[in-house]
Parts: structure tokens; C-alpha cells; sequence
């Protein structure tokens, strides 16, 4: 796991970071977390993985994710899930 950009954004209170990751097969948001919260030493739950990008045919994959410096922060800044309409 190569850091390839890590930029600290105090406006909105996270780190913006772009990981290379190498991986035999597509890794699944929940594994990519567990590597990030590992790796950065925070819990999980400040974590929000944006994208994971691969270029077809190859073992590596991009990651773009947030760290968020709080969980406030995080419930603040994050937008929300919107509800699927006729769900109440």
C-alpha cells in the first residue's frame, strides 16, 4: 500500500488521501477500510472511502478516502443516504 497524495483539508475538518493498493482481486469497501483504519491508526467509523479505481487487467487498484478528524465531523460534512421513495 503506496500513499500517492495526502492533503490536509482544515475547512473541513479531514484528510484527503489517494492510496495504490496491490490486490490479487477487487477489494470490497469493508476490506479497504480495515487496511485504511490499520494503516492511518484510527476506528473506522471516521473513514469514508469515496472511490476504488482499477485499470482493467491489472493488480492495482486507486483509492480515494476521507479521514475525518472527529464522527461529528464526519456526520456533519458527509452528505446523507437518501431514502427510496414509497419506504416509510
Amino acid at each position: 500500500m503506496n500513499i500517492l497524495n495526502e492533503t490536509e483539508n482544515k475547512l473541513l475538518q479531514r484528510k484527503e488521501v489517494a492510496i495504490k493498493l496491490e490486490h490479487d482481486s477487487n477489494p470490497d469497501y469493508t476490506t479497504v477500510s480495515a487496511m485504511l483504519a490499520e494503516k492511518f491508526k484510527v476506528e473506522e467509523a471516521r473513514l469514508s472511502i469515496n472511490k476504488i479505481f482499477n485499470n482493467y487487467g491489472s493488480r492495482s487498484f486507486t483509492i480515494d478516502a476521507f479521514i475525518y478528524n472527529s464522527l461529528e465531523a464526519k456526520q456533519k460534512f458527509e452528505p446523507k443516504k437518501k431514502e427510496k421513495k414509497g419506504a416509510s
